[in-house]
């Protein structure tokens, strides 16, 4: 349905942040990416894994249901650490995450909920436009 043709107001939020990934030489540079709220696993294309240090758990191609039209890739994991756009200085622990790794390049980075907002807490304000992320202190065991 078209809201906007019948006059409703529907506001369209994206929650974005930038992460980058483990590889054998380091770090990748800083890459957006989406967080999604209500989807369960992340989602890395290719352009992105193939460069970085992954692992699959299933080493087989299947289908993935992304957002209406279906994608092709394997269930991994990827480490990733989140960069802080206030304070480029400031970096927070990595996170490994397990994420559908893309076949192709037809979606961008989504952060899904496990491994991701399991480990961190979204804050939103949306009437003041602002929303951050924030990270559980580092344990000095």
């Amino acid at each position: 349905m078209d809201y906007f043709q019948r006059g409703v107001l529907i506001r369209y939020v994206r929650i974005i942040t930038y992460v980058s990934f483990e590889t054998s030489n380091g770090w990748t540079e800083p890459r957006e990416a989406i967080i999604d709220t209500g989807g369960p696993i992340s989602i890395i294309p290719h352009r992105v894994w193939q460069g970085s240090r992954y692992g699959f758990y299933y080493n087989v191609e299947t289908e993935i249901p992304v957002g209406g039209r279906p994608a092709m890739g394997r269930f991994g994991q990827v480490t990733l650490r989140v960069h802080d756009v206030e304070d480029g200085e400031r970096i927070p622990p990595s996170l490994t995450l397990k994420a559908d790794l893309l076949s192709d390049d037809s979606y961008p980075i989504i952060l899904g909920f496990e491994d991701f907002l399991t480990a961190v807490t979204l804050y939103s304000n949306f009437p003041q436009q602002e929303a951050y992320l924030a990270f559980p202190p580092i344990s000095s065991e």
